[in-house]
């Protein structure tokens, strides 16, 4: 009985801290894990092939090239991710043409994915990450997690969790890379 009970709460606890963990509770401003720095010069540590959510089509870090980038992982069971969704959404909107938006899945099954997007009406390009490599590379360690790249794929800016007042920080920054 007391090893069932022991079990059951272990079970639990490590549920809970994935959750907190996953959901972005853990954050942090910005760099790469840990707080350090990301190399500006680590462009091949974010390279990333990703096929379309739902299609055929791989997408790699080249194919944004030119224009800033701003990544968005994400997850249909995350809530700061359903807050969020719509910023990321106006972002697109108001940089269309200028600055390239794209989110990044990290729903085990794609079916999560589209009820989500179909709910928030998305209209930006969405990558599946699951089972890859690239949260990892990219150094999330929570979801919703945010990054700006420069036109030749420097991370110029990440962010771990959502708050409505970080979408002025993003127009600022894409502002500023496409004044250069």
């Amino acid at each position: 009985m007391r090893i069932k009970r022991l079990v059951k709460y272990s079970a639990a606890a490590a549920a809970l801290a994935s959750a907190v963990f996953l959901t972005g509770a853990a954050r942090r401003p910005s760099g790469g894990p840990d707080g350090e720095e990301i190399s500006r010069d680590a462009r091949s540590q974010h390279y990333f092939r990703l096929r379309e959510l739902g299609g055929e089509t791989e997408y790699t870090l080249d194919d944004f090239g030119g224009k800033p980038l701003f990544i968005d992982f994400w997850a249909s069971w995350c809530p700061p991710c359903r807050s969020s969704a719509p910023y990321v959404e106006r972002l697109a909107e108001e940089f269309e043409g200028d600055v390239n938006v794209i989110g990044i899945n990290l729903d085990a099954t794609e079916s999560d994915a589209f009820r989500f997007l179909e709910e928030h009406q998305s209209s930006i390009l969405h990558l599946a990450g699951y089972n890859s490599d690239v949260p990892v590379r990219y150094g999330v360690r929570g979801i919703p997690t945010f990054f700006i790249l420069d036109e030749s794929g420097r991370v110029e800016v990440s962010h771990s969790g959502f708050t409505p007042a970080q979408y002025g920080s993003w127009v600022e920054t894409l502002n500023r890379l496409l004044e250069r």
